[in-house]
């Protein structure tokens, strides 16, 4: 009987495994983290840490893709490291979620304890390095606008017409303004040569946008 049980509680946390995996793949990132959710009811952390870790940080990736629940994520992050505190997807994952939020120093320090754990992990110390410049950027301007046009090519900060250390807001409301004056819509009635003046600017102007938004591994 008790095998018999314990069969029957393996296969329905395996359902839920699946569930997930197949929300995942067709990006539905709102089951994804119902699944999880499930599927944490049924573990018991003391017992099944690893497991228990490998859900938590899933249902954080699906909570990061659909937006703005940062907070939510990085509870379940903790809730991980708290059974698992050298998960080193955890701490891959957390210092990620911090990032986004702009706790350089945060993440930074996750992936410091990543490091300590293993160093040959890819990709760590570029994650690094762009994490110190991020936190020189929010002390210096100046260095955040000389790293931006060295990563890109060019100053995206002087296409949108804003200072290095204008903020999303402020960036956005630029982009907006000159996106709409630049549009290639509102040139229709103009001559050939402005219709190709105003869509090459208007390339620049999103393409500006894109490398000042887009967030940074």
């Amino acid at each position: 009987r008790k095998c018999a049980e314990l069969q029957c509680y393996l296969e329905g946390i395996h359902a839920l495994a699946e569930e997930g995996r197949a929300a995942a793949a067709e990006e539905v990132h709102a089951l994804v983290v119902e699944s999880c959710e499930s599927i944490e009811k049924l573990i018991e952390p003391k017992a099944c840490s690893g497991l228990y870790a490998s859900v938590l940080k899933a249902k954080a990736g699906a909570l990061m893709s659909r937006g703005g629940r940062g907070e939510a994520a990085l509870a379940a992050l903790d809730a991980g490291l708290e059974w698992e505190p050298e998960h080193e997807g955890l701490l891959s994952a957390r210092a990620r979620v911090k990032q986004q939020m702009g706790n350089y120093h945060g993440a930074l320090s996750d992936l410091s304890l990543l490091q300590a754990l293993n160093p040959a992990t890819p990709g760590l110390f570029r994650r690094m390095q762009n994490l110190a410049c991020a936190i020189l950027e929010t002390k210096d301007p100046s260095c955040r606008a000389a790293s931006v046009k060295r990563r890109v090519g060019f100053d995206p900060f002087a296409v949108l017409e804003v200072p290095a250390d204008a903020d999303d807001l402020a960036i956005r409301r630029s982009y907006r303004r000159l996106a709409g004056q630049w549009h290639p819509d509102k040139w229709a009635q103009k001559t050939e040569e402005q219709q190709e003046a105003a869509s090459v600017r208007f390339k620049e102007i999103k393409s500006a946008y894109e490398c000042l938004t887009a967030p940074q591994d």
